[in-house]
């Protein structure tokens, strides 16, 4: 098919489906090349400048939208004279103010544009910097954007072309939709894991405070029958049951959010990009904890303060 790239290319962008067609030498969504320039014009420092390149064609910039914040897209197909694009974080790693029309390792090589910054790799890794080139010897995935709703006919149109050009081999393709889902179902799954696993722990602590309170009320029972016939109000038995437990509560607390301050940020540092643990997550966590400790110990709270005292002492 690279052979044949152009006929191709020509081809499918006469599709009504087809929005447009790009190829690159691999994986947009995870490029692993690297490389380095050992010169430019306007150096200042000693050293390479490393970066990670992909070899595109000249439909590279437009079929992705990408935003050009200087210059723009190659202006000449010769791979003897290259042509380089390079992302924002390229320009910086290179102390480059002025990168357009600026000459690359003296073999007349030269950036002709600057593209804002674009994720290439998964975001657990911050953006890095890429160089981008036209070098049509070396493109093996071809990519093609579809009209929405015009997917099947997109897709029957380039099958067609496969079995033109490529008969020997599979049709095989895939969506970036779903490759980008892929690189992340381990975080999926965690995130999933963790909720499950929360609410389990949730139901079993409200079941063992509910089976506390219901404990701690009847051997309380003659208490609470004397204190009711002494004026002690429904408020005040009902407090006289929840505040052990809140008690117990707000230690439990004190001792779990360090742990999970701790356990969360290190977590947390695996990504690029990433929230910050504030104190209101925690404060709202606090709460959430009261209430489910109010709700779950108040119900047989008020059972016991609601209950006659007399048959409370006559049977105890």
């Amino acid at each position: 098919m690279r052979n044949h790239f152009e006929a191709v290319r020509t081809e499918l962008e006469q599709q009504t489906s087809i929005l447009g067609v790009t190829a690159a030498s691999e994986n947009i969504m995870n490029v692993g090349s690297g490389n380095g320039f050992g010169d430019w014009e306007g150096k200042t420092s000693e050293g390479l400048s490393l970066h990670t390149q992909l070899r595109v064609d000249t439909a590279f910039a437009r079929v992705m939208r990408l935003t050009f914040v200087d210059g723009g897209n190659f202006t000449s197909l010769s791979t003897s004279e290259r042509q380089y694009i390079l992302n924002e974080t390229a320009v910086k790693s290179m102390g480059l103010t002025d990168p357009v029309g600026k000459w690359v390792d003296k073999n007349g090589q030269k950036i002709v544009g600057v593209v804002k910054d674009f994720h290439f790799q998964d975001l657990h890794k911050e953006i890095g910097p890429i160089v981008l080139f036209y070098d049509p010897g070396f493109i093996w995935q071809l990519y093609v954007r579809t009209k929405p709703g015009n997917v099947q006919q997109a897709i029957a149109a380039i099958d067609k072309l496969w079995k033109q050009y490529n008969s020997e081999y599979a049709f095989n393709y895939s969506f970036l939709d779903e490759t980008f889902d892929r690189m992340y179902q381990s975080d999926i799954r965690t995130n999933r894991l963790f909720g499950t696993f929360s609410i389990i722990a949730i139901l079993i602590s409200c079941l063992g405070l509910f089976g506390l309170v219901v404990f701690s009320a009847e051997l309380k029972t003659k208490e609470i029958g004397i204190r009711k016939v002494l004026g002690a109000s429904i408020f005040d038995i009902i407090k006289l049951l929840t505040n052990e437990f809140l008690i117990l509560v707000g230690i439990a607390m004190l001792i779990a959010f360090p742990l999970a301050y701790f356990w969360l940020d290190k977590m947390l540092q695996d990504f690029a990009y990433r929230i910050s643990l504030s104190w209101w997550m925690f404060a709202a966590a606090a709460l959430i904890t009261v209430a489910l400790t109010l709700i779950t110990v108040g119900v047989q709270a008020l059972k016991a303060a609601t209950a006659n005292p007399v048959d409370a002492i006559k049977n105890n």
